[in-house]
């Protein structure tokens, strides 16, 4: 038993530390390209909206990562000396801290997904109307709305239980009717958002399929598909997380305690997944942004030789690889 929970110890530290590294890199990106868009050298290639989006989508995640770690990994780590044993608050606060920034995380993808999705098909109405004004009746809106979906949770009574089976410490609601609400509220909005971004990227799909279907180079093909990488991902993982939410559900109602703790746990893998994915995604689709972060990071051994610089030279221009490029798409 010693072997396993030091084994499953280690995995959720090193869970942690790519955890860490990934939103460590994720602000290194938001950072420089709001940084960029000073630089009279360089025409920048995210738009005010995307950067804005970007960077709301960064704090929330990073408070989603934070609320997991309080509320499901130190009350297991602490065991009986768990440091807020007692503390009225933070029971208090555990259905809105804790459920709202996963909903609030879950969100922000499909926002980011919504915002590349009307840059490439309706570029003037995009450009037009999608100001920063938007921006932030969007955010803001991207707050308010889970905590107006959990409004049940506000008056019922929270409590830290132990599972003997699992030698765990969890957080849960007591009332039968918020534990079934709570779950089918996470459940809809995960195979909501599942259902609009399979449409969305259908759509573009149809439209560009020309564009897709393409001969272009060699260096040319990540960057062409990188956005339905990054959709696929999402959908795959919004997927997984939905039959997970499922199957939770169904072990509320058959009062199986152990087996809905169980599936609570793997929210601390699929979720920032899904969420620290992102800076990743960005630099796959930018060669400028890739190469720019490979020199700031100081990974100049190989990158230097291989990677050309474009951040640092006067004279070049960056071509943004999310949206449609006219150049692949055959005349007819």
């Amino acid at each position: 038993m010693a072997f396993e929970v030091n084994t499953m110890f280690v995995i959720e530290m090193i869970w942690i530390a790519i955890q860490i590294i990934s939103y460590s890199l994720y602000l290194l990106i938001i950072v420089y390209i709001c940084k960029k868009k000073d630089s009279q050298n360089v025409r920048h290639s995210y738009d005010a909206s995307l950067r804005i989006h970007l960077s709301a989508n960064f704090i929330i995640n990073i408070i989603q990562f934070l609320s997991m770690i309080f509320y499901q990994k130190i009350p297991y780590w602490n065991g009986d000396n768990y440091w807020f044993l007692d503390n009225k608050i933070v029971y208090q606060l555990y259905p809105t801290i804790f459920f709202g920034p996963i909903v609030s995380s879950v969100l922000g993808n499909i926002i980011v997904i919504f915002n590349r999705f009307f840059g490439i098909m309706y570029p003037l109405i995009y450009k037009n109307k999608w100001n920063n004004n938007v921006c932030y009746i969007i955010i803001i809106l991207q707050i308010i709305i889970p905590i107006l979906l959990y409004p049940y949770t506000f008056i019922s009574n929270v409590i830290l239980l132990h599972d003997p089976s699992l030698n765990r410490n969890f957080f849960d609601i007591e009332d039968q009717f918020s534990r079934i609400a709570s779950n089918i509220t996470l459940f809809s909005v995960v195979i909501l958002s599942t259902i609009i971004s399979l449409i969305l990227n259908l759509i573009i799909w149809v439209k560009y399929k020309k564009f897709f279907e393409a001969k272009v180079k060699v260096q040319d093909i990540v960057q062409k598909f990188s956005y339905f990488i990054y959709t696929i991902i999402l959908n795959i993982s919004l997927f997984i997380f939905t039959i997970q939410q499922f199957i939770r559900f169904e072990s509320i109602f058959n009062n199986d305690q152990t087996q809905r703790n169980n599936l609570s746990l793997w929210i601390f893998y699929m979720l920032p997944f899904i969420t620290s994915f992102q800076p990743y995604y960005l630099m796959l689709c930018s060669k400028s942004l890739r190469n720019d972060i490979f020199h700031l990071l100081g990974i100049s051994f190989f990158v230097d030789r291989y990677f050309p610089r474009s951040f640092f030279n006067k004279s070049t221009t960056i071509v943004n690889r999310t949206m449609p490029n006219k150049k692949w798409i055959p005349s007819s």
